[in-house]
């Protein structure tokens, strides 16, 4: 494990010097036919030499936490490593079989733990390479013949990175899933066999929210690739996709108590509406690569938030009255708040209502109105997502407890009624 820390530290010092080298072209003080005359980058070479070694040490030594920690910080470095299009193509080719590969192994044993440093690397290629394979894809269903073989290579490569990714979490999703059925609105979840929630608890929260953290960069990087992904490779029925299969997941881990499962998974979802806000004014374009892209992609996104929005909305009131971590009430205001714009006046009135009638709102009828104004004021888009944040802060401390019912229509109502209604 030492002699590959020591390979990063050295990929990430070449790869330093050769970034300062092309900023310097860039600025002008080396040319285009200077740079033409360069030698191939120099951690090519040493990875051709290397790598077989590398491979077997992938192969035979990846069920061990510690190899598959630094090979997973290995790969992340190396894939940023910059060359022509053809040795950049055939290294993340290279180091992205060596990952599938790993996340094959850990899949079969189930050893989950051993695919979220896998993640990681997915998540630095698709930042990286994602927005070639998102072109080839809308290329396709434009009916263009693409001349860049690059793109259609990356396509392949992503398209398997973040298929086999999910599919080796499996397990992770399916407990999520379940776990969330029952905690959706505040509900305490079925308890499992010993045996199970041992698994689930040691083995689920740094593979979901390494997976949630893949998928938004996949929203942000390549939407239209990720909405057109089988829930499971070689499955392509209708209304089971990968994306719809990852919102209602990340709806039904709103409530788990490891933080960084939560937090990941509101930011994922915020990401998901954010894109719907961004794409819907492209949709209403009568041509252009944008409105092509935006008929593509608005319809599923619209799908999913239906399927989830009113389980979300519960589950982020109610968290907000106490049942959340604090360290997530942002991120849950933030995801309310983009909810909130998508939404019709008098949808978000009816959610508002029903969602403050759930028995976790101890506060009384003066503070419920408090609330609504509040979030009537984020539908009409006349405050910012921070008004949001403050509230969620202040009904959270309110809940904290057992008197949290008898405060109602006192002092502290007042004073809350005061600050939100000016």
């Amino acid at each position: 494990a030492n002699e590959i820390r020591l390979l990063c530290t050295i990929t990430r010092t070449f790869n330093h010097a050769m970034s300062k080298e092309r900023d310097a072209m860039t600025s002008g003080s080396k040319t285009s036919a200077d740079a033409a005359k360069d030698p191939e980058n120099p951690l090519f070479g040493i990875f051709r030499r290397i790598w077989p070694c590398m491979t077997h040490i992938a192969q035979k030594f990846s069920s061990y936490e510690k190899i598959t920690n630094v090979l997973g910080d290995f790969l992340t470095d190396a894939v940023s490593i910059k060359g022509n299009d053809g040795s950049a193509m055939s290294l993340l080719k290279e180091l992205s079989d060596m990952s599938i590969n790993i996340m094959g192994i850990a899949a079969n044993g189930d050893e989950v733990s051993a695919v979220v440093p896998m993640l990681g690397f997915a998540r630095e290629a698709v930042d990286l390479y994602g927005h070639l394979a998102d072109n080839d894809v809308a290329d396709k269903a434009s009916g263009i013949v693409s001349t860049t073989p690059t793109t259609s290579e990356a396509r392949q490569i992503i398209e398997r990175l973040i298929s086999l990714g999910v599919s080796a979490l499996q397990f992770s999703i399916i407990k999520a899933n379940n776990a969330g059925k029952e905690q959706g609105r505040g509900q305490e979840p079925v308890e499992t066999g010993p045996e199970q929630k041992t698994q689930v608890q040691n083995k689920s929260p740094d593979a979901l929210s390494g997976m949630f953290s893949l998928l938004t960069v996949c929203v942000q990087r390549c939407s239209l690739l990720l909405i057109q992904l089988p829930a499971n490779p070689g499955n392509d029925r209708e209304g089971e996709g990968l994306f719809t299969l990852s919102v209602e997941t990340a709806a039904s881990c709103l409530h788990e108590k490891e933080v960084d499962v939560a937090r990941s998974s509101m930011i994922f979802l915020k990401t998901v509406v954010e894109l719907k806000i961004s794409l819907s004014l492209d949709s209403t374009a009568e041509s252009g690569s944008n409105a092509t892209r935006a008929r593509l992609i608005v319809p599923v996104v619209d799908s999913a938030i239906q399927r989830v929005k009113n389980d979300v909305f519960m589950s982020l009131i109610s968290g907000a009255c106490g049942a959340f971590p604090r360290e997530v009430l942002d991120p849950a205001a933030s995801v309310l708040f983009s909810i909130l714009r998508i939404l019709p006046a008098e949808e978000a009135e009816a959610l508002s209502s029903a969602a403050l009638d759930q028995k976790q709102f101890l506060l009384g009828k003066e503070a419920q109105t408090v609330v609504l104004t509040v979030l009537g004021r984020c539908t009409k888009g006349i405050v910012p997502s921070s008004l949001l944040m403050d509230c969620f802060s202040d009904l959270w401390q309110m809940h904290q407890g057992d008197d949290a019912g008898a405060i109602a229509g006192g002092d502290v109502i007042m004073e809350f009624a005061r600050k939100y209604r000016a």
